[in-house]
Parts: C-alpha cells; structure tokens; sequence
C-alpha cells in the first residue's frame, strides 16, 4: 500500500511530528510505502507567523498553491489519501471534492475544533478567507475520520460513523523523568506550548502572585514570551525538540490553563501527556480533554477557579513527596496509555483495512 499525507505543514511543525511522524517508522516496518506532501515549504513555514515578510509571503503561497494542485492530480497514483486538517488552507473544499473523484479510500485526521473559526490568526488580514464549514465536508468525504479527543468525536460522528479516537501519542523513549535532581532555592513551575497560545498562561497571573507571597517559586515558559509582574519569570520564545526536553527536565510542576469556550473543549491537552511522561505533577483547568487525561488525585488535579488553582498549586509546593507520588503515577499512565509504543497499532489497525 502507498499513501500520500497531505498536510498543512513541514516536518518541523508540532501536528505533523506528533499525530504523524511518529508513526512513520512503524509504517516503514510494516511495508506501507508513504509520500509526505506539505503545503507550506519550510522556507514559508519560518516566516508565516511572523510580522511582515509581505512579498516573501506572497512568492510561498504562490509556490505552495501551484505545488498543492499537483499534489491533486497526483493523488490518483496512491492506494490511500491521508488528510491532515485540511488540503488547502482558504476557501471551501473544493480539492477536497476533487480528490473523492478519484475514488481512493480517504483518511481525515483533525485534533482541533477547526470546525470553528479561528479563535486567533497570525495573518489576520487574511483570517477572513477561512472556511471552518469545509470540514463537516472533509468528514462526510472521509472513508475514515481520526480524532485526537471524545469532543471532537462528538462532533464528527454526526456527519460520519466510521470515527476513530486517537490520542496524540508522546514518545516516553524520549521524554523520561529527570534523575539525580538537584536541590533549588525555588520550585519552577513550567508551561510549554507556543507564540499563540501563551495567552491562556496569563490567566494565571493573579494565581503566581498570590503563591508567590508564601512560597519561593519561578515560572517557566517554554514556546512563548511570559512576564509577570512581581513574580520571577524565564521565558524561552524560540523552540526546538532539544530546548523542550531540557526545560522539561527543570520544571517540578506542570500547568496547563485555558478557558472554557468550544474552542478549548477540543484541545487534545498534549502538554499534559509530555510533563506526565517527564514525571512532572500537573495542575490543569478542568476542560475538555483535560478531564479525560488527569486523574485528579493520582496523576495531577483539575481546577476551575482561580482559588482552586492556588489551592492545588499549594499543596504540590508545600509537599515534595505528593509531587514525586503523582509524577510517577503520571509517567506510568502516559507510557501505558498515551505512548507512541501503545497507539502505533491503533494508528495501523486504522489503516489496514484499506491495505491491497
């Protein structure tokens, strides 16, 4: 069987490493030939998110809208159309359309509620060509949907039954929990994540002031630019797979805030699973996926209020052997639940009955 991956983004791009990538070697061992066919270049993928860069914008999209209708008529010479999150990233579903002509077994995989419309945009002048509509279409073209969560599943199999829930695997080959920690002055609370999501950390600001008053701590942020006043902060805006470990590996506590919005429901709480296998306790808001990964109590604990999220940040700092108790009962779930090893032959089984 050979399958072609259409996919919004290059190899250095978290949705395509984590829900694909990861997978590939076990394609490879199991005979499965693959293409890997990204809309964006690498070269565009650097300066897309960035401010300005008009003309050298313009010059990519131009490339990368030639090469995607290519990647269309090509599609006829695979056994298996592989979609990632959408083909063409403005406007409705046209390729999408053109591509069920070819009468090839399609596989849709999303693990965002793109269904809605874009809860923020980098290149907001052009936000408004987007069209979250076309995934309900995606999903009714599909031969099978793949979802990163229970609400997104929700949502999709009211347009398609054959939907699979996958979460989005974390490698615990690679992230493993630090040994031989050092004693520091300060507990680090950690958060990973990007530019554009940082937002949801400064939820939390009122929260680490108040901790702040009654225990020494620093925040932690990696994948984005965080300050907060009063409060000792360190933030690393630019990432890399290397720079990740290495500040998982300082954080003694992880948080992942967001809002409660449709938005957030679909949130696959990947972040959650990495400071999990790196044996990290979390403090997570009790929203969407969230309430399906942490088991409060055991693994982590869930708030909803600002005073829960200082009353369950304090207890983790007051009490070192709590930490160390559910960060290892954080890394056990995570390798027997959520790792690459265990959701490989989901991934597989998803595929295998369109092998030929």
């Amino acid at each position: 069987m050979r399958i072609l991956f259409l996919v919004p983004w290059p190899d250095q791009s978290g949705p395509f490493r984590f829900r694909i990538g990861q997978y590939l070697p076990f394609l490879q061992l199991n005979g499965i030939d693959y293409e890997i066919r990204p809309f964006m270049s690498p070269e565009f993928f650097e300066i897309v998110y960035r401010k300005g860069h008009t003309v050298g914008k313009l010059a990519h999209f131009m490339e990368s809208c030639a090469g995607r209708f290519l990647d269309t008529l090509r599609a006829r010479k695979h056994d298996l159309l592989f979609i990632q999150r959408e083909v063409f990233p403005y406007g409705p579903a046209l390729l999408e359309r053109i591509l069920s002509l070819w009468n090839r077994p399609i596989v849709f995989d999303f693990d965002d509620a793109i269904y809605l419309p874009a809860s923020h945009s980098p290149n907001k002048s052009l936000a408004w060509l987007k069209c979250p509509s076309k995934t309900a279409t995606t999903v009714r073209l599909a031969t099978r949907v793949i979802v990163g969560n229970s609400v997104l599943e929700q949502y999709a199999r009211r347009i398609n039954p054959n939907v699979v829930v996958l979460p989005t695997p974390v490698d615990t080959d690679e992230i493993r929990p630090r040994e031989n920690v050092p004693k520091q002055d300060k507990v680090t609370i950690g958060w990973t994540g990007s530019p554009s999501t940082v937002a949801y950390l400064h939820g939390l600001d009122s929260v680490f002031q108040e901790i702040s008053r009654h225990y020494p701590i620093r925040v932690e942020v990696y994948g984005g630019l965080y300050h907060c006043e009063g409060v000792e902060t360190r933030s690393t805006p630019e990432w890399t797979r290397t720079g990740e470990l290495d500040a998982l590996n300082r954080f003694d506590i992880g948080v992942m805030p967001l809002t409660d919005d449709e938005w957030t429901r679909g949130k696959c709480g990947f972040k959650i699973l990495e400071y999990m296998a790196a044996g990290i306790p979390t403090v997570a808001s009790a929203v969407g996926a969230n309430n399906e990964i942490v088991m409060a109590g055991s693994t982590g604990l869930l708030a909803s209020t600002q005073s829960e999220w200082i009353d369950h940040l304090e207890t983790l700092l007051g009490n070192p052997r709590l930490r160390s108790e559910m960060g290892a009962n954080g890394r056990f779930r995570a390798v027997q639940e959520y790792s690459v090893q265990v959701n490989a032959p989901k991934f597989l089984d998803a595929l295998q009955i369109y092998r030929s």
